[in-house]
């Protein structure tokens, strides 16, 4: 019988075994001879995130340069009351963003939702922009400008003052001749005082920098040691406004809305808004553009002469004068 070594035996199996293994494992997703693994439980499907509310967080932007606000915090706090407001109607976020310039707050406008902005600004911006809402204080959407200075000055004593006022981005010479002064002052520049606000405004008076200054009737309490030496005529009160193509028709009415349901707490100045009539802001425009002369002059009621009434020149006539007869001895 023939006897075979074992490592000879060994050596013969070895290919045929691995052949074997490499078949198993093929068929089978497992090493020959493993035990069987028992199938992977399904995975547990993830919940779905919460969607974010639909458009994203709102803004509220706050250009008021000519209101008097201590400090920055004041505009600050009136933006988070108003943002706080559009929130809770809307159930949207909403932030509040404080803006300096108008150059600053056009280069956002495409972030912007709404903005609480000055009447000047919207006259002259009308193209560009929806007014809202007019604040309204006590009932009363109309405010005025007055022109403060020293104890001792008049209207007369305008003509020869540095008149100290919050700069406005456009038409502000036209705006303070023809609006303010109607027609009666011409300004040259080294008696004009611009400042980045009506707090900076009113300071160049104590600094000397001007005689005069230029604020709403509702911030004369801060003009200590001034006098009121005229108002201007009425124009409304800051406004609520959108920026035209950002929001469908439908959606600025419900902003509206929204808006005219504000009470406010923070700012005496911000009680509560009225929907907002074009009409006023487009005769404001057309005041700041035109020229149009009040009677009798404002300025010179000081002169005796214009307080007397001017009567027609008499007609010729080429009739006898019948001779004058004294009534008295």
């Amino acid at each position: 019988m023939l006897h075979l070594r074992r490592d000879a035996v060994l050596r013969l199996l070895t290919p045929a075994v691995l052949f074997f293994c490499l078949l198993s494992t093929h068929a089978t997703g497992q090493p020959a001879g493993a035990a069987p693994t028992a199938p992977a439980a399904p995975a547990t499907p993830t919940p779905p995130a919460t969607p974010a509310p639909p458009g994203g967080e709102m803004i509220v932007a706050i250009y008021l340069p000519g209101l008097y606000f201590a400090q920055l915090d004041g505009k600050v706090a009136l933006g988070a009351e108003l943002a706080a407001h559009l929130s809770r109607s809307t159930g949207r976020p909403a932030a509040a963003r404080v803006y300096a310039t108008a150059a600053a707050l056009e280069t956002d406008i495409p972030r912007i939702t709404i903005a609480l902005v000055e009447a000047t600004y919207v006259a002259t911006r009308m193209s560009t922009l929806t007014p809202l809402c007019t604040a309204s204080v006590n009932g009363k959407e109309d405010t005025h400008f007055v022109v403060l200075s020293g104890p001792s000055a008049g209207p007369a004593s305008l003509r020869g003052q540095r008149l100290a006022y919050a700069a406005l981005p456009y038409q502000e010479q036209p705006f303070l001749e023809n609006f303010v002064f109607e027609g009666e002052l011409r300004f040259t520049h080294d008696r004009l005082e611009p400042a980045r606000d009506a707090a900076s405004a009113l300071s160049k008076i104590s600094l000397k920098k001007a005689d005069a200054v230029l604020l709403y009737e509702d911030d004369v309490v801060h003009a200590r040691g001034l006098r009121p030496t005229y108002e201007s005529g009425p124009l409304p009160r800051p406004t609520v406004i959108v920026f035209d193509d950002i929001m469908e028709p439908q959606e600025v009415q419900r902003l509206r809305e929204i808006m005219t349901r504000f009470t406010g707490h923070t700012h005496p100045q911000f009680q509560s808004f009225r929907p907002a009539v074009a009409d006023r802001y487009e005769k404001l425009l057309w005041h700041i553009q035109r020229n149009n002369q009040r009677l009798p002059p404002l300025v010179n009621l000081m002169r005796e002469d214009l307080l007397q009434p001017r009567l027609p020149p008499a007609a010729p006539t080429s009739l006898p004068l019948p001779p004058l007869k004294p009534y008295a001895q």
